[in-house]
């Protein structure tokens, strides 16, 4: 059995009972998620295989998982997507949730071929504040509550992408989202081996070390990390050890990440095709680091990696999109191979095995049906023995 076969028989039985599509976790945060982040990874699954092989159940799966949308539930005060529910956070989930919500309302729009979910993109994307000062988006909350800049620079590309193919160029806000290319090198941080950054640190350190932060939500907050690690050392931590262990988890999760952000930064150079960053040695050395065998390596055992973020699965991409390698599809489905291997239980058909969260990392199979059909005809997964 072919990639896409498996594909196509895993769809089959999530399009044959909708039941099955659950709300998450978000891996390794242990935040409870609404269900529309699946639903939103789901319709582009059955969208993408609807147009290569075009099924009455693809179709009706996605007509009637898109209802959701518009339900209150979706946006219960009519700002922002609600994507979660944990105390001391916001419920949009920053902007990474508006962007999942985003790619999907596209793929209603081109598979449905009603306008009315661009319009419902470009109604939550004008009401969120751009800071023309520093090329970024602050955070908008359920209420409609202004928060702060989202510190983390992979919500800021995210959105940023996503919204570049919902929202028309005739909107007078559209030119935020090429402030926001033209003011990358402000806000994204390369580290010399060409890793992203995670936050964007400015921003992410104000939040850190805040002092306003209110006293009960503080005690909460001190005695969840002794429950967590059975010691009251953390009482007597001081601001720059807990510094030094911010820096170093923020290396940690900077590597987890740095595929899924290469994954969107190849999607968003479509939409500006002419721009120069995209010639620039950094995004070349961003590019680059995929196949370095210290990145890969950092990698392995790495729970922001292939347990949360399909780093299988955004690697093969950038690869089919960015390199000519004469052995190209055999490094393509090296990584394939590798997430499946790790993670993808036969059984169930479902991506259960060695993860928090198995309902977000098989709804994640939406960032593999991006490759061409072709390629996906042209990979085999073998199986490993138990």
């Amino acid at each position: 059995m072919n990639l896409f076969e498996i594909i196509e028989k895993i769809a089959l039985k999530f399009a044959k009972d909708l039941s099955l599509i659950r709300a998450g976790n978000n891996g390794p945060y242990k935040h409870p998620e609404t269900v529309l982040r699946n639903y939103s990874h789901w319709v582009i699954i059955f969208s993408k295989l609807n147009k290569e092989k075009p099924k009455k159940i693809y179709l009706d799966a996605i007509k009637r998982l898109s209802k959701y949308f518009f339900k209150k539930e979706a946006r219960p005060f009519g700002f922002s997507f609600h994507h979660r529910n944990i105390l001391g956070k916001d419920s949009s989930n920053g902007l990474i949730g508006q962007a999942w919500t985003f790619e999907a309302l596209y793929e209603c729009y081109v598979t449905l071929k009603d306008d009315k979910f661009l319009k419902l993109a470009e109604e939550v994307f004008n009401i969120h504040k751009f800071d023309s000062d520093n090329g970024l988006w602050h955070t908008l909350d359920i209420d409609g509550k202004v928060l702060e800049v989202d510190a983390a620079f992979n919500h800021q590309l995210w959105f940023a992408y996503a919204s570049a193919q919902v929202i028309p160029k005739s909107n007078k806000n559209y030119k935020n989202i090429l402030f926001f290319l033209n003011s990358i090198e402000k806000n994204l941080k390369i580290l010399e081996n060409g890793l992203i950054y995670h936050p964007i640190e400015r921003y992410a350190l104000r939040n850190l070390m805040r002092t306003d932060e209110k006293f009960i939500n503080k005690v909460k907050r001190i005695i969840i990390n002794i429950l967590k690690k059975k010691s009251f050392r953390t009482l007597f931590i001081n601001k720059n050890e807990i510094l030094n262990q911010w820096k170093a988890s923020m290396i940690i999760k900077s590597y987890g990440y740095h595929a899924f952000n290469i994954y969107a930064f190849v999607k968003f150079e479509k939409f500006f095709l002419d721009h120069p960053f995209w010639k620039s040695p950094e995004y070349n050395k961003m590019i680059k680091i995929l196949l370095n065998p210290i990145f890969l390596e950092n990698n392995e055992n790495n729970k922001y990696s292939y347990p949360y973020n399909p780093t299988g699965f955004e690697i093969a991409y950038v690869l089919n999109e960015k390199f000519n390698d004469s052995n190209n599809l055999e490094m393509i489905s090296k990584f394939i191979n590798k997430q499946f291997n790790f993670n993808f239980d036969y059984n169930t058909l479902m991506f259960s095995k060695n993860n928090e969260d198995s309902d977000t990392l098989t709804a994640r199979l939406y960032e593999l049906v991006y490759l061409p059909t072709d390629v996906l005809n042209k990979i085999s997964i073998i199986k490993l023995r138990s």
